[in-house]
């Protein structure tokens, strides 16, 4: 029960990472580029 939680917790926080690099790869490409297009159209999880 407890390597449950454990993993349960660390997939948790991986998806929590994935989901704050996906993000900031967004804006800073937004940044560069400065398209709002791809903003709109751009939700990929």
């Amino acid at each position: 029960m407890v390597i449950f939680l454990k993993t349960l917790g660390f997939g948790i926080w991986l998806g929590i990472m994935l989901v704050l690099i996906a993000a900031v790869r967004r804006t800073s490409r937004r940044q560069v580029k400065g398209s709002k297009q791809e903003n709109s159209s751009g939700v990929w999880f």
